[in-house]
């Protein structure tokens, strides 16, 4: 935007009307409308069943509603087959078919797409139908050199903020941990944190269908909503992966 086209925007604040930040899934997971979101943690740990958990919960809580699976590193099937999974065992109450209708995967078969601020308006086009947007991993769309580079950072997420408020969307990042850093939360530049609404750290818990989430950031009520910073949630579909799998587990699950 230009700088004019900034200046009228402006308003004075008798004229603006305050709003709460607003969320899906209140009482399970808050995911900010609207905005980003980012999910952290070690690779194999869940990030992307979680994901799709909350895909099919958003769409058992809002029927009308559409989202996209935008994951780069499992194909379509791979992905159905989870689908599947968490449907059988975890959210067994939510009718299949609606859920099947309304998620759109685009998986591995495609590749990753590198998104600069060249892509967004068509970015904002292809991305409009859907209420949730999953991007797995975020680095995968990273179109700069130097993902710690923190102005480039900046003006990667400015793209995806700028397009979750245009389309009044969700979207909802998949991040790993920096594995060089003892306890540090995610990868890359700290721009990608600092730009997101909500950043939640997923945990493994030994010999447990459940993971441990952990808010590590917010600008909302998602602790209030949840009563507390730490919740567990069963993320796995069956006591046998978790045996299977070990601890840390394979990115197969």
């Amino acid at each position: 935007m230009t700088l004019d086209e900034i200046f009228s925007t402006a308003e004075t604040a008798d004229q603006i009307e305050a709003r709460e930040v607003e969320y899906y899934l209140k009482e399970w997971l808050p995911i900010p409308k609207a905005s980003t979101s980012m999910i952290t943690s070690a690779g194999g740990i869940g990030k992307t069943m979680l994901a799709i958990q909350i895909a099919i919960r958003i769409i058992a809580e809002n029927p009308d509603r559409k989202v996209l699976l935008w994951l780069t590193e499992d194909g379509k099937g791979q992905t159905k087959q989870r689908l599947n999974e968490i449907l059988r065992t975890i959210v067994t109450t939510t009718d299949k078919k609606t859920v099947e209708k309304n998620i759109t995967i685009i998986g591995a078969e495609t590749g990753s797409y590198l998104v600069t601020t060249a892509d967004e308006a068509k970015l904002k086009e292809k991305l409009l139908p859907y209420t949730l947007v999953v991007i797995d991993p975020l680095i995968a769309f990273y179109g700069y050199e130097n993902e710690n580079n923190n102005r480039d950072a900046r003006t990667f997420m400015q793209i995806w903020n700028r397009t979750a408020i245009a389309n009044s969307q969700s979207i909802l990042f998949l991040h790993h941990n920096n594995k060089a850093k003892e306890n540090a939360t995610a990868r890359g530049a700290s721009d990608f944190i600092n730009a997101v609404r909500l950043l939640y750290r997923m945990e493994y818990i030994e010999n447990s269908r459940n993971r441990k989430i952990i808010v590590e950031k917010e600008n909302g009520t998602a602790k209030l909503l949840l009563q507390g910073k730490e919740v567990e949630r069963i993320v796995m579909p069956t006591e046998i992966i978790i045996e299977k799998k070990g601890k840390g587990g394979s990115d197969e699950w």
